[in-house]
Order: C-alpha cells, then structure tokens, then sequence
C-alpha cells in the first residue's frame, strides 16, 4: 500500500508539471454525418506521454486528476488548446471547424466553467458555435439548479451542449427536459450490444432524441455491420475506430481537408 501511495503521489505531481508545461496532446477524433458520410465535429480526446513511464492511459490519469482537483486546471487547458485548434484549421483550411470537449463534474462546482470557457474562446477569435462540450448525468448529481443555470448562460453564448455516455449512468429521464441539449451520445455498450442481442434500445434511445429535437451520435462503432444498422435506424452521426481512431492535429486537418472520409 505504501508503494502504491508513492506511485500515486509521483504520478500526481509529473501530471501538475505536465499540465503547467503544457506536455500534455489532445488527438481528435472524428464524428460523421451518416446521411452525407462526411466530417461533422471531432471530439478532443487528451493524450499524455510521461517522461519515463512513456504513454499513460486516460483511464489511469483522468480519475488521478478527479481526485486531486487537477481536473479543472486539465479542462482549462483541454478548452484552450481546443479553441486554438479550431483557430488554426480556420486559417491553413477556411473551414470553420467544430470540436467537442469533455467537462468534468467537478468544473460546475469548483470552477467558474462560464468563465473558462470566455477566458478560452476570446484570445482565439472564434465562433463560439465551433465549440460543443460533453457532459455527463454525474454532473447534476450534486447541484443540479446550478448546472441548469450555467449550461443556459453558455448556451446562451452559442456553445452546445451533449450529454455523453447517455444509457448508463444516473439516466434519469427528465434532465432531457431540463437541461438546454442539443446532442444525445449513445454509449458505446448499446453500440457493441447491436450485433450480440439486439438493436431495439439502440433504437428507442435514437427515436427519444428525434422526439425531443436531439441529434443522436453512436460512439464506439467498430464494425461495418453496426454502421450500417445505424444509417437504417436513423442515427445523425457516428464515431469510433471503424470510421478512424483519434490522430493528432496534422492529421486531423487532412480529414477536414478531404471531401469524404467514409463510403461504407
């Protein structure tokens, strides 16, 4: 245990260096039109390569960072690099692109997210429709009138709003209601489930976000035979490693480059 409190504690502090030196990657990973079978958004997915440890999963530092209370300083970073990112691939391409980035619970209540999002958007000069961030239903657990009200004031903004995992964590129905959405992400699970059970929750949960003016998004496709389940059930929009894995930001440009990315 005193090992293992030690690494903890290592780990933690190259990961605060490693956020105030900015060390850290964010890859991005494409979200497809299922109609036009083109770019929609990426989504912003943030990678870290330890000086010594080399590559450090995001499930071993993401919950560290959870933990410690690094994860708004990590959010900080995520939206700025985000928002210079899109100001970027704006100049070298013309296109205005949209990005997606994760917020933790934690950012409502020991952050000032409305804040952060000014202080990252304003420097880069860019609309503020080119950003969507990602929550999850964990996030209303503690205050969910504070969260409420903070979502409508970036809103308010132009930004949108998705609700990330959607079917497996406190998935209570009314925050569809309450909270100012524009885009349902299917957890991946459900995806995965299609091809070994069935594709009738898959297909409720995308008939739901239809009814309530939603765009739905699967995460986590993988298999042609799920992307093509998907384009027949109605889905908007699809990520996950069939389509392509995330790539750095290079390489993320020559997508938003190309005309098509998929013809499945």
């Amino acid at each position: 245990m005193r090992i293992q409190a030690f690494e903890l504690w290592n780990l933690e502090s190259a990961l605060r260096t490693a956020i105030e030196r900015e060390q850290l990657q964010l890859c991005y990973q494409p979200i497809i039109d299922l109609n036009t079978q083109r770019i929609q958004r990426f989504e912003a997915l943030i990678r870290w390569e330890h000086p010594t440890q080399g590559w450090v999963s995001p499930s071993r530092f993401i919950p560290l960072a959870e933990e410690s209370g690094l994860i708004v300083d990590l959010d900080r970073w995520v939206f700025k690099t985000a928002c210079e990112t899109i100001h970027q691939w704006q100049t070298a391409t013309g296109h205005t692109a949209q990005i997606n980035v994760n917020v933790s619970a934690r950012h409502f209540t020991e952050g000032n997210l409305l804040d952060s999002m000014r202080r990252a958007m304003l420097p880069a000069q860019i609309p503020t429709n080119s950003l969507c961030l990602e929550i999850t239903d964990g996030s209303l657990l503690d205050d969910p009138c504070a969260v409420v009200s903070t979502l409508d004031q970036l809103k308010a903004l132009g930004i949108d709003i998705a609700i990330d995992d959607f079917g497996t964590g406190y998935a209570s129905l009314s925050y569809l209601q309450d909270l100012p959405l524009d885009i349902l992400k299917i957890d991946g699970y459900f995806i995965q489930m299609m091809e070994s059970k069935s594709s009738e929750i898959v297909k409720t949960i995308i008939g739901l976000g239809h009814n309530l003016g939603l765009s739905v998004t699967a995460e986590q496709v993988e298999t042609l035979s799920q992307y093509r389940e998907l384009r027949k059930l109605g889905c908007d929009t699809a990520q996950g490693y069939l389509l392509s894995q995330p790539v750095p930001i290079v390489d993320a440009q020559n997508l938003l480059n190309a005309e098509v990315i998929v013809s499945r």
